[in-house]
């Protein structure tokens, strides 16, 4: 394990740096399923700096004297809804459009009236889930104990907000990744299976 590099929370100043770890992300994500292209108008940038803000995203950064080489996304879920989990900086933002929101609430109201909204019932009882979204680390870093120190982050987070159960997605190809986790105590439950037509 490499003692320069530490583990810390991720700030809206990360957003260039864990933009362009999103991307080879999904870019190496192409290895277990070829058919994952990134559309081109995709800015990883922009999208992080927005997940950075609104406080639904946790993301852990591993830093080597100031250069970011890794990262760990955690989300908690109430049943199907993304949790709020940190302050959020854009509710100062959305206060300043206080007269567009009335605008457009007052349009949806008018849609509800021209078309029904049919409200189903819930299934199951809602839990909180922690879900463990997304994780790269730059190859030259691998092998270093990173990933295990961004885990050991990450389940103490969702400890501490009272989580019931935590998953994650892998491809079965991900032997590491499926491996690395049954050793943390975690076991398949569920498998999706595709076909190409």
């Amino acid at each position: 394990m490499d003692s320069r590099i530490i583990i810390r929370t991720a700030n809206v100043d990360d957003s260039q740096a864990l933009g362009k770890l999103y991307q080879a992300l999904f870019l190496d994500q192409a290895k277990y399923d070829p058919r994952l292209k990134l559309d081109p108008k995709f800015e990883p940038e922009r999208l992080l700096r927005i997940m950075l803000l609104n406080g639904r995203h946790k993301f852990f950064v591993a830093v080597d004297q100031e250069r970011i080489v890794g990262f760990f996304q955690v989300n908690i879920f109430y049943g199907d809804q993304l949790l709020q989990i940190m302050p959020s900086e854009l509710e100062g933002f959305w206060k300043k459009l206080h007269p567009l929101r009335l605008a457009r609430k007052a349009l949806k109201t008018m849609l509800n009236w021209l078309e029904p909204r049919v409200e189903v019932p819930p299934t199951f009882e809602k839990i909180r889930a922690g879900y463990l979204a997304n994780s790269y680390v730059l190859p030259e870093y691998q092998g270093q104990g990173i990933y295990r120190r961004f885990s050991e982050q990450a389940l103490e987070f969702l400890r501490q907000h009272k989580v019931d159960i935590v998953y994650f997605n892998a491809y079965l190809d991900n032997q590491i990744v499926i491996n690395f986790w049954k050793k943390q105590g975690f076991k398949i439950s569920k498998v999706i299976m595709t076909k190409d037509l």
